[in-house]
């Protein structure tokens, strides 16, 4: 089947992400993101009214590009009820940043007590770039970093 362009819109409440996913069906795209997006053909009833090619963010549905890849990985937590907490590590003296998904903190203090919550401090843009994210519900994310 042929790609069409398909305008993705997702309001985090803080930011929000839109762009363009090129894919067979509106179906598919909106299966895919799951039910915190919005999915509309151009020109529908509520779309952005920018042009397609008005986007900086722009994707084929398989194979995805980067950004829709990580917009796949967040819906696919959110669906199963996660969210992100931060935590650090200071073992061996490394200090490290994780962003972990779970269902609770309390979830991942109890199965990794080296990770400890952390709120509010300022964090660098190298940081950030350096930060770990993993799944509660996948021990090799923990294991290979």
């Amino acid at each position: 089947m042929e790609n069409h362009p398909f305008i993705v819109v997702h309001d985090y409440g803080m930011g929000a992400v839109h762009g363009v996913v090129d894919a067979p069906s509106k179906e598919l795209v909106q299966e895919a993101l799951g039910p915190g997006w919005v999915v509309y053909e151009p020109g529908e009833a509520g779309a952005p009214t920018q042009t397609i090619d008005d986007f900086d963010l722009r994707s084929p549905l398989d194979p995805p590009q980067q950004w829709l890849k990580d917009q796949l990985y967040i819906s696919a937590r959110q669906s199963e009820g996660k969210v992100p907490y931060s935590f650090k590590s200071n073992q061996g003296g490394l200090l490290e940043y994780w962003t972990v998904w779970a269902r609770s903190a309390q979830e991942v203090v109890i199965l990794y007590p080296w990770l400890a919550p952390f709120y509010g401090e300022a964090m660098d843009e190298v940081m950030m770039k350096l930060r770990k994210t993993c799944d509660i519900d996948c021990a090799a994310d923990f294991l290979k970093v």
